[in-house]
């Protein structure tokens, strides 16, 4: 029915716990107003807060601000109309600024604060600013640090310089975040025990991984890799094993083939120092290992990232397609021409069609086709030609000799004119030697003189720019149209002081 109250288009037919609901609209904004005796609400839009209090605030409550005490009451969004309840967060005006707290004594830090900005530097491999929740208890003296999209959970006590860990017991935030693995991986958190000796563990987001090639020192490159805030499904902890040198983490599949892409994208030519040896070794080792090649039903998620570790390998082709005598190699800018080993995208195929053979079992359950962008003979070829760059274990064992062919010059063992003279020339270019390079007629003085006769001769006082012994279509010409004028142009001996030199 109409509503009676200024700037309100519609109410409702009954009240609401109390209150008299009234509707309007301003432009794309959905106006509400809620009315009884001493009290008026108005609903505020979630977008004038956001920016200003954490994600989380903004878009998963309803926001009533309360005329009477200047109050705004953050409702869930799934109990929006639950007023007046004490377990509600409220922004209410102290001493000229505002705070967001509870009725238990607890207030959220606010996010341009400088703690939280101290805070959101150390977290932010894994969340953005706006995705950290800061709680200050009163009564414990103590922050709680949230973050809610992965279900983690710190305690920064006051007067204590660590960041303690809610999840794993006895485990705080490690001001040395280097692990000697997983190089240039920055979006990871690496936690630290208190005890002697300390046991170290690293926790890795499961999210949309983005990479770029970055430069250092002007020309040293290597990847830099990051997890976009707020795709991440999971955390994987991953405990440091300073005794084998290896990360121990998740059993499942598809962490092990996410850490396997993590590895091969953050590949270098050298050794990483914790695991002695490099990420594509160590990628491909877990890509072959039978807790990955288990006969079990593997996820989307799981054949995207599958997907992903194949295309790593450079695309390989025939040119052209319908005949073998050359190949074109696609290779990325976007990566390290380390991480480009064309062994991820037999791995990859391998691995798809193992799901195809063990398919029967899971009826209902769909296998993507594996990746065909390369030819699997070229690929297979460039793997036995790189084995001899390998270490043993990881690619030199597939080093043969059966293919090997004679190899048949494109001469047959006979020379040609133009081969000659191409050797004569650059071995006369690399001895610095300047004479002729065929015999020269005994008629050659007579036959000059009578192409310089032919025109009139210039000689110029000045030494002509170089300007004119660029590129011109009269040089392709017969000689009798330019030589005798230009001649003396060009000659080292033609002009000096005026006079011609014979």
């Amino acid at each position: 029915m109409p509503s009676d109250v200024p700037g309100m288009r519609f109410s409702a037919t009954r009240d609401l716990q109390g209150y008299t609901v009234h509707f309007g609209m301003q432009e794309q904004d959905l106006l509400v107003q809620l009315h009884k005796p001493g009290s008026t609400l108005d609903l505020i839009p979630s977008r004038l807060l956001k920016g200003t209090v954490p994600y989380q605030f903004s878009d998963n409550f309803s926001h009533w601000y309360h005329r009477e005490t200047k109050s705004i009451e953050f409702c869930k969004i799934h109990k929006a109309w639950a007023l007046d309840d004490q377990r509600n967060w409220r922004f209410i005006r102290d001493e000229g600024h505002w705070k967001l707290g509870c009725h238990d004594g607890t207030f959220l830090v606010a996010p341009s604060s400088e703690l939280a900005t101290r805070i959101a530097e150390i977290l932010n491999p894994l969340e953005a600013p706006l995705g950290l929740h800061l709680v200050y208890s009163t009564a414990k003296s103590a922050t709680e640090i949230q973050i809610p999209s992965l279900r983690l959970e710190f305690l920064l006590r006051s007067g204590e310089p660590f960041i303690e860990s809610r999840q794993f017991r006895d485990m705080h935030v490690d001001p040395n975040q280097s692990i000697g693995t997983l190089m240039g991986f920055k979006s990871k958190l690496v936690l630290s025990s208190s005890r002697e000796p300390p046991s170290r563990m690293v926790l890795i987001p499961e999210g949309d991984v983005q990479h770029e090639m970055n430069t250092f020192n002007h020309h040293d490159k290597h990847m830099m890799v990051t997890v976009v805030h707020g795709s991440a499904r999971r955390v994987q902890a991953c405990r440091l094993d300073d005794l084998l040198g290896r990360l121990v983490g998740s059993t499942k599949t598809e962490s092990k083939l996410y850490l396997a892409y993590l590895h091969g994208l953050t590949s270098f030519c050298l050794p990483d120092p914790f695991i002695g040896r490099t990420g594509t070794e160590e990628a491909l080792d877990i890509l072959g290992s039978a807790i990955v090649r288990v006969t079990s039903v593997l996820t989307e998620t799981s054949y995207d990232i599958l997907h992903s570790i194949s295309t790593l390998s450079p695309k390989r082709s025939f040119y052209p397609r319908n005949e073998k005598v050359m190949q074109v190699v696609g290779w990325s800018s976007r990566l390290s021409y380390v991480s480009q080993d064309d062994r991820f995208y037999r791995a990859g195929r391998n691995l798809l069609a193992r799901s195809h053979e063990i398919s029967f079992l899971h009826p209902t359950h769909e296998v993507p086709d594996s990746p065909d962008f390369s030819s699997v003979h070229l690929v297979e070829r460039a793997i036995n030609r790189a084995s001899r760059g390998h270490v043993a274990g990881f690619g030199a064992e597939e080093f043969t000799t059966q293919h090997d062919v004679r190899y048949t010059s494109r001469t047959q063992g006979i020379l040609s004119d133009r081969g000659i003279r191409a050797q004569e020339i650059a071995s006369r270019v690399y001895n610095s030697q300047c004479y002729v390079i065929e015999r020269v007629e005994l008629s050659f003085a007579q036959d000059f003189y009578q192409l310089l006769s032919a025109g009139n001769v210039f000689n110029p006082s000045q030494i002509p720019p170089k300007s004119m012994l660029q590129y011109d279509s009269k040089w392709f010409q017969k000689p009798e149209t330019f030589l005798a004028s230009d001649w003396l142009l060009f000659s080292p001996r033609g002009i000096f002081a005026g006079r011609i030199f014979v």
